[in-house]
């Protein structure tokens, strides 16, 4: 009987954190950062063209410049799970293994990355390239 709650609770772990690769695929290219909104004061910061802060994700790995210049790369992946914020299931991002906290949504040319956190901020990008 253990053995079968054993299984059963490692059966739901894995069904509620799922990969999804085709999610990378919409997220490969270049975006540009346009705003920040932040969580607890809810300021939202707008950034111009072309001041080099870029996003840009290839298969599997990523980098981000600000200001033209590198702040960081690695490996990504995306991971489908249950918000804590909106109760329902969001694509999330993982960098570097790192456990996933923020989740994203791309509707047309936007990309919108939004901490998982009741005073999470978040990000506003506009595709500038699709690889």
């Amino acid at each position: 009987m253990k053995n079968l709650i054993l299984l059963l609770m490692i059966s739901l772990t894995a069904a509620s954190c799922k990969k999804d690769n085709q999610n990378s695929d919409q997220l490969s290219g270049k975006w540009e950062l346009e705003s920040v909104q932040e969580g607890f004061s809810g300021r939202t910061i707008k950034y111009q063209s072309g001041q080099g802060n870029i996003l840009e994700f290839a298969k599997n790995t990523y980098s981000e410049t600000r200001e033209a210049k590198s702040l960081r790369q690695g490996r990504y992946n995306t991971i489908r799970k249950t918000s804590m914020i909106t109760r329902q299931e969001e694509d999330f991002l993982s960098f570097d293994g790192t456990d996933p906290q923020s989740f994203f949504s791309i509707t047309g040319y936007q990309l919108s990355i939004s901490q998982d956190a009741y005073d999470g901020g978040g990000l506003s990008y506009r595709r500038i390239n699709k690889n």
